[in-house]
């Protein structure tokens, strides 16, 4: 008899733990978070308020210059994400003519995406490690199955998960390398489908990459003629 219940106690917890997760994975294919954003680049810091939107493998990201929830004037920065990406920034247009697609974590998004399908097709290593190693991509979970930490190890981009102690979303910290971070800290959280007005694809982009290697090629070009000068 003890042998039995011990063994029901037992397959009751895997039940619940794998409802636990598929219930935390599933509210990320749709969100929307409202806060306030910190932006770290070079030891330059910029606070702002921001709203982010999720649809499955669809992404905004909108930085405002005053008010809550969208109550402001034009967006300083847009970040849009769906079957192309682009970037708008009225304080900066120059930035909306960058080629900024092979820079982004392809493979870290798709895995972001939907999340739910990928935790009922690896349950079993998520339930038995608390993580889940995906080709260039490493999960990490909290002991609730919330989601610690993402990271593509191919490009270094990290994304780590801060929750209060009543386990709701507390805050979002998204670091590319030493230099560049971002920090959502996050007043508010609404977990279902979002209506999300997709931005203006440039029809010109540039590389940024390409664009300061080949001028600093031409520079070494011309180097020799002036030297004979």
């Amino acid at each position: 008899m003890l042998i039995l219940l011990l063994s029901a106690c037992s397959v009751n917890k895997a039940d619940r733990d794998a409802l636990k997760l598929r219930t935390e994975m599933a509210k990320w294919n749709s969100f929307r978070l409202d806060g306030v954003v910190e932006v770290n680049f070079q030891g330059y810091s910029l606070r702002k308020f921001f709203v982010a939107q999720k649809n499955l493998d669809v992404i905004r990201l909108d930085v405002l210059d005053g008010g809550i929830a969208g109550m402001s004037a034009e967006p300083l920065l847009s970040f849009y994400k769906g079957d192309y990406l682009a970037l708008r920034s009225p304080m900066m247009p120059q930035l909306e003519f960058l080629n900024l697609d092979k820079y982004f974590p392809q493979d870290a998004f798709r895995t972001f995406s939907n999340l739910d399908s990928l935790a009922a097709e690896h349950q079993e290593e998520i339930l038995s490690t608390h993580s889940l190693s995906l080709n260039s991509i490493r999960m990490d979970f909290t002991p609730g199955y919330s989601i610690k930490s993402i990271t593509d190890l191919k490009s270094g981009a990290k994304a780590d998960f801060i929750y209060t102690s009543r386990g709701q979303i507390d805050k979002l910290e998204l670091k590319v390398d030493e230099d560049a971070s971002l920090i959502l800290l996050i007043d508010d959280a609404s977990f279902k489908p979002q209506v999300i007005t997709p931005l203006e694809r440039s029809a010109n982009t540039i590389d940024l990459l390409k664009s300061i290697t080949d001028k600093f090629g031409d520079i070494l070009n011309k180097l020799p003629e002036k030297l004979d000068d």
